[in-house]
């Protein structure tokens, strides 16, 4: 063989040895960061509070009150953490980190062991892991104020769409509570067995309608 091809043969194997493939994407140490993701407009529109909501009043069956103060109002972001499959290897989950937008209003009573905590945010939808605007939620928790206790005592979840697993809620497309009337409320999935302390009442007319306490038998309905 001609030295010179010789020589170039020899050169093109070592630099094809000498040079490293692209490395394949791996699971290891692998992240999806998601968001932010932002409150539709129309989603904006139906937050059914402002700063002059000062007291949320509501009353029982024996017209006694109940108060519940606004406590703060605020628009913020939100970061949870969740696992689900890697895109590089079906067998593997990852963590997904979904930053998304938030309205939040906190009632409070002095007297009472806990609070409430009214939330809209811009829901994800799995497993596409992509946001659209219908699928922007409410959140209701009872927030346990007493130490050592569990933080939620009752929680309501509703998206926009109404599209939900009956498990998260109940739709009544008419409701009433005590001697008033309202339309298209959502309730606290409740089993006749074990129901939850409290069962919350809302509709994006008037926010929360009515608390039911279902160990004292009280409903308090909004005034």
């Amino acid at each position: 063989m001609n030295p010179l091809k010789l020589l170039t043969l020899l050169l093109s194997i070592f630099f094809l040895a000498g040079c490293d493939e692209d490395p394949k994407p791996t699971c290891q140490n692998y992240e999806v960061n998601l968001g932010p993701f932002y409150l539709e407009q129309s989603s904006r529109d139906l937050f059914p509070y402002s700063s002059t909501d000062s007291n949320l009043v509501f009353k029982n069956q024996f017209s006694e009150e109940l108060i519940l103060s606004l406590a703060f109002l605020r628009k913020d972001t939100t970061v949870i953490t969740y696992f689900d499959q890697c895109p590089f290897d079906s067998l593997t989950d990852v963590p997904y980190v979904v930053e998304r937008e938030q309205l939040l209003a906190t009632f409070i009573n002095d007297s009472l062991d806990w609070s409430i905590q009214f939330t809209f945010r811009a829901a994800y939808s799995l497993p596409k892991h992509t946001v659209t605007g219908e699928y922007d939620e409410a959140e209701i928790f009872f927030l346990n104020l007493t130490p050592g206790f569990g933080s939620v005592v009752s929680s309501l979840i509703v998206h926009k769409s109404g599209q939900v697993p009956s498990f998260f809620n109940r739709f009544h497309s008419s409701i009433t509570l005590g001697s008033r009337t309202f339309e298209d409320v959502f309730s606290t999935y409740s089993i006749p067995q074990n129901p939850p302390r409290y069962l919350i009442y809302m509709n994006y007319e008037f926010g929360i309608v009515g608390i039911e306490d279902t160990a004292q038998g009280q409903l308090w309905v909004v005034e």
